[in-house]
């Protein structure tokens, strides 16, 4: 929400100030609106089922989900192809 608040005088100065001093404003005030409110709902929605699959997942995991996610067997770390059988 913070950075919609930051976001919008500066997309605003761009769509109705740059661009329609140029001609390639299209855009109404009521279509600004309305992308801004739609995209907000997108994002509430998005993160609402991402963070409900995530908490289902350490439901799921059960007492000792730490230890799956925290796994630090022989297996090689993709990230830094480097074998975790160093840590403790």
């Amino acid at each position: 929400m913070i950075d919609l608040t930051l976001e919008t005088p500066f997309s605003y100065f761009k769509t109705f100030i740059l661009e329609q001093r140029y001609g390639f404003n299209k855009t109404t005030l009521k279509t600004f609106i309305l992308d801004i409110v739609k995209s907000t709902l997108i994002s509430l929605v998005l993160t609402f089922f991402l963070l409900f699959g995530y908490l289902k997942v350490v439901e799921l995991g059960g007492k000792f989900f730490y230890i799956y996610v925290n796994n630090k067997s022989n297996k090689t770390n993709y990230f830094t192809g480097h074998s975790n059988i160093f840590y403790l």
